[in-house]
């Protein structure tokens, strides 16, 4: 906690136009894979997700939103009911830079104390093509407001993501 979850997301949605705001449900499933296994819940877990963004400008504003509840695994572990909520904002520049801020805000709501992780800060992205692959690599750093006692008291991530964009009239250069 703040937990990084191993799990698969699925998401339904409805074809949207230009402009609109663009939503998606689905189911979420956490599978206990922490090795060592004293480094996860050890649950199977699953629960609702959600996310929804608009496009205005040059601008992406969004959440994505998710909430897991145990359903089976060890008695002797305690059982999951987390939340998660992660809003986004990305102002894209020139060139295929961007500037963004993606916190991961979670909650444990089994503990009785400290069940808020909320984390604050941003970073830069550059978007690009290496031998016609698009690619992005970021940088964000964060601080938690609040958080469990025993997590980080900040958090950089690096990041390098292949990107296979859906052709939608859009030239990429």
């Amino acid at each position: 906690f703040p937990t990084r979850r191993s799990s698969d997301l699925l998401f339904f949605g409805p074809k949207t136009e230009p402009g609109q705001v663009i939503w998606a449900a689905g189911p979420i499933f956490q599978f206990p894979s922490a090795t060592p296994n004293a480094l996860g819940s050890a649950k199977w877990s699953a629960g609702p997700n959600v996310v929804a963004l608009v496009m205005p400008g040059k601008w992406v504003i969004g959440a994505l939103a998710s909430q897991l509840w145990s359903y089976a695994g060890p008695a002797s572990r305690s059982n999951v009911s987390s939340f998660l909520l992660q809003p986004f904002v990305n102002y894209n520049l020139k060139d295929g830079w961007a500037l963004s801020t993606a916190p991961i805000i979670t909650a444990n709501w089994v503990t009785t104390q400290n069940k808020w992780a909320v984390p604050v800060g941003g970073g830069v992205a550059k978007t690009f093509k290496d031998g016609g692959q698009l690619m992005q690599l970021s940088v964000q750093y964060y601080t938690w407001i609040t958080r469990p006692l025993a997590s980080p008291q900040t958090d950089l991530k690096i990041t390098w993501s292949l990107l296979w964009p859906v052709k939608r009239g859009i030239d990429i250069q």
